[in-house]
């Protein structure tokens, strides 16, 4: 695998991101892990609190980041079904074969654990190489059906200069 960034360095974590994971995050989130966490300009394991543990992997070391990991990687660390709740929040744009990552989270994720990603969508300006793709809702709907989750619910948020984001909540299941 590259050593290039996968990760949301350069790209903002708005506040309407952190607030919709605020109010959308699993009641019961369990051992979480988060794919992408270093925190550049805001993160949301402050959400999680009362995880059973959290655990923060980027392809770099910095804040946020437990583990140096890509997300290709995950089953071979941890293991099958070893999660309740996976987040990746604008991390996939920066992965250039992103469905490796997704399929990863489909085979970590335990039966009925929650699947948040969020993703730039068409417009957003180009930021922190490597930056490959851009998801549309649609896209997002069926990269949530790739990693066996059912979607509960998804929206397009802006930035503070008006680009969007695409974020959902799958179950898997």
């Amino acid at each position: 695998h590259s050593t290039k960034r996968i990760g949301k360095a350069g790209n903002f974590m708005t506040p309407n991101l952190q607030e919709w994971v605020r109010v959308n995050r699993p009641v019961n989130c369990g051992r979480v892990l988060e794919i992408g966490s270093l925190n550049v300009n805001g993160g949301v394991r402050q959400f999680f609190s009362d995880a059973t543990e959290y655990i923060g992997i980027d392809v770099v070391m910095g804040a946020g980041v437990d583990m140096v990991l890509s997300g290709h990687s995950v089953t071979r660390m941890f293991g099958y079904k070893s999660f309740d709740t996976i987040i990746c929040l604008e991390t996939i744009e920066h992965d250039p074969q992103f469905w490796e990552l997704i399929n990863n989270v489909r085979l970590a994720l335990r039966d009925e654990g929650h699947f948040i990603l969020s993703s730039p969508t068409i417009g957003f300006p180009y930021h922190h190489p490597p930056d490959y793709y851009r998801f549309t809702m649609a896209a997002i709907h069926s990269l949530m059906h790739l990693a066996d989750c059912c979607v509960l619910k998804s929206d397009s948020l802006p930035d503070t200069i008006g680009n969007h984001s695409i974020i959902a909540i799958g179950i898997k299941g």
